[in-house]
């Protein structure tokens, strides 16, 4: 598991078009140039902290992809709540344009194990709400329903 900076998810292009190639995951909204645009578009003007979480093998193949970030909310009675969203969707944040069929970009045979590994990386991180709008149901194909 490897958190993944800007300049890496800009990096990312050609093993993500790959590895989407490879996995079940729609090929339009958990596309490199769709998540990639919506971040450069939408990352910095909210205040969102990139959470992209790169799934390695031993032998340092890209398997899996969770593209993802945090977003700190201040409350009015001085606590903080913070959420890990999937790229795309800003749900409660702001509005902006909408990814339908969000979850996690991975190999289709590796998908249970990838789902197994970010979910134990993500139990390491404080946060308070995972925000998983527009996945898919469990069996349509897609790691991210098994996920959520």
């Amino acid at each position: 598991m490897e958190l993944l900076d800007e300049h890496a998810f800009a990096a990312l292009h050609f093993d993500w078009v790959e590895l989407l190639a490879k996995s079940n995951a729609d090929p339009l909204f958990m596309s490199w140039p769709w998540l990639y645009s919506w971040w450069e578009t939408w990352g910095e003007s909210l205040g969102l902290e990139l959470m992209l979480l790169g799934v390695y093998q031993a032998n340092d193949q890209l398997v899996g992809i969770a593209p993802m970030y945090r977003h700190k909310i201040p409350l009015s009675v001085g606590m903080t709540v913070t959420r890990v969203h999937f790229l795309g969707n800003a749900w409660r944040v702001s509005p902006t344009v909408r990814t339908e069929y969000v979850g996690l970009v991975a190999k289709s045979e590796l998908e249970s194990d990838v789902a197994l590994a970010v979910a134990a990386y993500l139990k390491t991180l404080t946060w308070d709400e995972l925000v998983i709008p527009d996945s898919q149901e469990e069996g349509g194909g897609s790691a991210g329903a098994r996920f959520g």
